[in-house]
């Protein structure tokens, strides 16, 4: 039939992408996330700070298949010591950040 109307909807993404839950080990952090991310965007959102408030230098990469990014200590964290994870500023594909940064503070196993 010409000329039949077609009726397309778009979903539009509003929703700001959040983490799910952190898995800390002392060679890495896992960061799972509620979606896909924009990969760059992983690049500087995740930071790990010392007891005393100072930064670890490392790394971060985002595994899109797992929702995932592993941050890595350029060395491996201490043993039996206290650190804060703080991930913010990611974005989605929409793009939406992420509003309310997420932080988890942990020890390390001895």
């Amino acid at each position: 039939e010409t000329g039949a109307k077609v009726n397309v909807n778009r979903i539009i993404d509003v929703t700001p992408p959040t983490v799910h839950h952190i898995d800390p080990y002392r060679s890495r952090i896992v960061v799972f996330f509620s979606e896909q991310l924009d990969p760059a965007s992983v690049v500087s959102a995740i930071n790990v700070f010392d007891e005393n408030a100072q930064p670890v230098p490392g790394t971060s990469e985002f595994n899109p298949l797992k929702l995932e990014a592993i941050w890595r200590p350029q060395s491996n964290l201490s043993r039996a010591s206290s650190y804060t994870a703080r991930i913010s500023g990611v974005t989605d594909w929409a793009p939406n950040v992420m509003i309310v940064p997420y932080e988890l503070s942990f020890t390390t196993r001895p």
